[in-house]
């Protein structure tokens, strides 16, 4: 498991007398400040496709609240809802400002062009799920030292704290010779125990809350996400049927890319979701 946040670059916030953003302001105004000086704020990347959701998804709950993000990744209303637009409106914006990296440098899943570029204090912040908390310590970074994380501000006052969370599996083979002793190893590395040895060493959230995590920025995380009672919801990509998935990643590709393409960019998202929904009546 893994939550969604922001890290962020502690050299370069210190630098520019900079602290974490807890409204919209304050993190549009880090934005700025960055950009005036030369600094990229926000990572971006549409290398491997998948990526192309993390700002939309964010861009819907900031704007529109847990409620929006889920009547729309269950289907009740459309990528044309106004809610959606507004949403998509502010990203566009964002991108025009310049807040954003080169949309062709990889997050690591393919090479670590981003983590190149992120300790070496060209970049200000990456949005992404905290698993990524282990390329940034194999850069050399230490937690709590050089990066932190907060969890990405709403835009409007009245929306409630919230996050979303990613989540992996553990696949046992129903036909394997050793089925027994598979599941066995995959409640030993569910247990306490195991999960504290994984994700000290990983540097990220784990699923069993019992887990006593001495990395200080996922502690930050979690201190965080009590403090503030946040409302925790499931990611994009495993949230809605993946058909619409597949069309939605390459269409938000094309916008981040060419961002006056946003009305033709939700109306094919549209058109597939439709497609699909009506399929699973």
């Amino acid at each position: 498991a893994a939550f969604c946040v922001v890290f962020y670059n502690k050299l370069v916030f210190d630098k520019y007398n900079l602290t974490p953003p807890t409204t919209r302001d304050e993190f549009m105004a880090i934005n700025d400040t960055l950009v005036e000086n030369g600094v990229t704020p926000m990572a971006q990347t549409v290398d491997g496709r998948w990526p192309a959701f993390i700002m939309f998804e964010e861009m819907v709950l900031r704007t529109g609240g847990p409620d929006t993000y889920n009547a729309l990744v269950n289907g009740e209303i459309s990528y044309q809802d106004p809610a959606i637009v507004e949403a998509m409106t502010l990203w566009k914006e964002m991108i025009e400002k310049g807040y954003f990296t080169d949309p062709g440098l990889a997050f690591g899943t393919a090479d670590n062009a981003m983590l190149g570029v992120f300790i070496k204090d060209e970049i200000g912040m990456i949005p992404i799920g905290d698993w990524y908390a282990g390329t940034i310590m194999e850069g050399g970074f230490e937690p709590g030292v050089d990066y932190d994380a907060f969890i990405m501000p709403n835009a409007k006052a009245d929306l409630p704290p919230a996050l979303f969370f990613e989540t992996s599996p553990l696949i046992v083979s129903a036909n394997g010779p050793n089925k027994a002793q598979a599941i066995e190893t995959a409640k030993w590395f569910m247990s306490t125990s195991a999960q504290e040895e994984w994700s000290n060493v990983m540097g990220f959230s784990s699923p069993n809350s019992r887990a006593q995590i001495d990395n200080p920025v996922a502690q930050n995380v979690a201190s965080q996400m009590s403090a503030s009672n946040a409302v925790a919801l499931q990611r994009y990509w495993e949230a809605t049927p993946p058909d619409i998935v597949e069309t939605a990643v390459d269409e938000l590709s094309r916008f981040i890319l060419d961002p006056s393409t946003m009305d033709e960019v939700l109306a094919n998202i549209q058109q597939k979701a439709e497609t699909v929904w009506a399929e699973r009546q």
